[in-house]
């Protein structure tokens, strides 16, 4: 009888103690459960697509003035309005065009000077009613045209040597600028590199390709980023 009862405290000793112990377990085990907070949220896919944009049209920028690049004012990937100043000229004639366009002025002084001669008698003959209104209007017409192409020849001068110069209709310059509204995709120059013109024998030497992104060939409209490349909008 008591070996009975001895065997059942034993028993309930070890009951006591296990409960103990798995009460204990469940409630570390409830303290290190992480939790996380439920919210509603939208799902994003990303995806990277590698390829070129090609525009419908592509425009290459030409100068019509021969000489060397003395500043550019924009860069690749740029957008610029039609009529925009692209870069700057700087002639650069040889001594022939040079001592050519200084003997030209000489010349055309020489025949302003002989016409202004003609033309002052002419006139003195017309008030004494000698010569016909005619003969006095093609003296004076010769005459004009003569201190226009002087005035030509001098302008032409200074042009090569300054890359500028003032007319009456306005001021010349030897600055290409933008053809079309648009992004500046690639320039093929830098400050200092000579320029061919383009003329009816050559093509001339390609300073900017320009496009407006606005026309692809998928319709859709594309914008510049902030790292000069472009993306859809």
């Amino acid at each position: 009888m008591k070996r009975v009862l001895w065997v059942t405290a034993k028993l309930a000793v070890m009951a006591v103690v296990i409960l103990l112990l798995l009460s204990s377990d469940n409630g570390q085990a409830a303290e290190t459960l992480p939790t996380v907070t439920v919210t509603r949220g939208d799902i994003v896919d990303k995806a990277l697509a590698v390829g070129t944009i090609e525009p419908r049209v592509e425009i290459s920028v030409k100068s019509q003035v021969a000489g060397v690049v003395r500043r550019l004012f924009v860069d690749a990937g740029d957008y610029v309005e039609a009529g925009t100043p692209l870069l700057e000229i700087q002639p650069n004639p040889t001594p022939l065009e040079l001592i050519d366009a200084e003997r030209r002025i000489e010349l055309r002084q020489l025949e302003v000077d002989n016409l202004r001669r003609e033309f002052e008698r002419q006139q003195q003959l017309f008030d004494r009613r000698l010569i016909s209104e005619q003969e006095y209007e093609r003296a004076r017409r010769a005459y004009e045209e003569a201190r226009l192409q002087l005035q030509a020849a001098r302008e032409q001068l200074a042009l090569l040597r300054e890359g500028r110069v003032q007319t009456e209709s306005g001021r010349f310059e030897t600055v290409v600028r933008a053809p079309i509204s648009g992004y500046v995709l690639e320039k093929m120059i830098e400050v200092g590199d000579p320029v061919v013109p383009l003329t009816s024998y050559q093509e001339g030497t390609v300073l900017m390709t320009m496009a407006d992104m606005n026309d692809l060939s998928s319709g859709a409209p594309w914008t510049k980023s902030m790292w000069g490349v472009f993306r859809k909008a």
